[in-house]
């Protein structure tokens, strides 16, 4: 389905997604790193995937790309606003509710990019 470097790109995103949910997930979350990690992903997504033109790609595999890069794009900005929520919450079970917000969220996101790299790898690349 995806070109080889386009899966490339989105194994790395799903990386850095599985990086930033082990984070969320530790025994002492650090905000610090949840933050640096956070933005890695970030950054990786506007910088390396956005950009990314689907004319290179037949229509069949158009029409299964769009969408999942649609609601990953969509489910980012998501994740950015829980992320502002959650590092603005100060009183601990507003901030343990967000945090379950953001985990659920992320593990949204990673399914999506498990999606992609998953049907890549279980059809022809071009």
């Amino acid at each position: 389905m995806l070109p080889k470097f386009w899966l490339t790109q989105y194994q790395l995103l799903h990386e850095q997604g599985i990086n930033l949910k082990n984070q969320l997930n530790s025994e002492t979350i650090q905000d610090d790193l949840v933050k640096k990690y956070f933005e890695i992903l970030k950054k990786h997504f506007y910088e390396s995937i956005l950009p990314l033109s689907p004319e290179s790609l037949a229509l069949e595999d158009l029409q299964l790309w769009q969408p999942k890069q649609t609601e990953l794009h969509r489910t980012l900005r998501l994740l950015e606003t829980d992320m502002v929520f959650w590092q603005a919450s100060r009183h601990p079970l507003t901030r343990q509710s967000r945090l379950q917000i953001l985990s659920d969220r992320l593990e949204t996101f990673i399914g999506y990019t498990q999606s992609l790299i998953h049907n890549s790898l279980s059809s022809p690349n071009p």
